[in-house]
């Protein structure tokens, strides 16, 4: 008998799919709230912001300390810390979705 060869088409699977999806209900005061915290990110996804905010993220630290109180040696230490972190993935997602400043200072992730 002959083997038939199947054409792939289409996206390859994904390893570990996000196939959990929940729903949110606002009030216009709170819509306008969630907004304005979304446009400050500068993330380009609200989904991406909410699960960021949901499981906190990685650069919070640099954003309480503000932008004018982080000099070359916190970055560096950032860095090395960074470095040693074993889910990549997360930091980057993480990097993706933090504030243009911090994006900048951190620039080789």
């Amino acid at each position: 008998m002959k083997e038939e060869k199947k054409s792939r088409q289409g996206r390859n699977p994904k390893k570990d799919p996000a196939v959990f999806r929940y729903t949110v209900r606002f009030t216009a005061e709170e819509h306008a709230r969630f907004l304005t915290m979304y446009e400050q990110a500068g993330v380009y996804a609200k989904a991406v912001f909410i699960k960021a905010r949901v499981f906190d993220q990685v650069f919070k630290v640099m954003k309480e300390m503000g932008e004018e109180n982080i000099n070359d040696d916190v970055v560096l230490k950032l860095k090395k810390i960074l470095a040693k972190e074993t889910n990549q993935e997360l930091i980057r997602q993480d990097f993706l979705i933090a504030p243009q400043w911090i994006r900048k200072k951190i620039n080789v992730i």
